[in-house]
């Protein structure tokens, strides 16, 4: 999986590289969101792993498609070096160089119950006093398990704030207490 990673992540820099030379960077950010939304469906995942020849997946993605021209170059030189395996992965990438290059932080909070409007916009406002950027995505979550608490994650950082963690801790702390005791 890193291998695939990394070769997703070197075409996603190429990709945002060439648009921003071409100034298209803004447009191919719209039609990979457009068609990671579809890269979802059943039919297109089929589409992708089904073992047909490159002329007719990019004739396919011509003839059944409105994206714009850069981005069907652009998935046709994916389907040609045989890389179509790596979409998903590939735009993945190209989000989190788009989103850094704009300024654009992407954060996941993970509750036990759903958070009221009053507690999030609360939540993005400490999130911009500690971060700057121009702008903020959140993702939010509820997992019941963590008991409550919240769980903050953004880049490659993880905030756990949780009452299942903080139960954890205690259990580890508890046992390694007994046996320095």
């Amino acid at each position: 999986m890193l291998i695939k990673k990394k070769i997703a992540k070197s075409y996603a820099k190429g990709l945002f590289e060439y648009a921003k030379i071409i100034n298209k960077d803004n447009e191919l950010y719209s039609d990979i969101n457009k068609f990671y939304e579809l890269m979802t469906n059943d039919y297109i995942q089929f589409f992708f792993n089904y073992p047909l020849t490159i002329e007719k997946k990019i004739e396919f993605i011509r003839n059944n498609f409105i994206f714009s021209d850069i981005y069907k170059y652009i998935i046709e030189f994916i389907i040609k070096n045989k890389r179509e395996n790596l979409l998903e992965l590939i735009f993945i990438e190209y989000k989190k160089i788009y989103h850094k290059a704009k300024g654009i932080i992407d954060v996941t909070v993970i509750t036990a119950i759903p958070l009221n409007s009053v507690l999030k916009n609360k939540l993005v406002n400490k999130i911009s006093n500690i971060v700057s950027v121009k702008q903020i995505n959140v993702q939010y979550l509820i997992d019941n398990s963590i008991i409550g608490g919240i769980i903050l994650e953004y880049e490659y950082i993880q905030l756990n704030l949780s009452i299942k963690w903080q139960l954890h801790n205690l259990n580890n702390y508890l046992i390694n207490y007994e046996k320095i005791y």
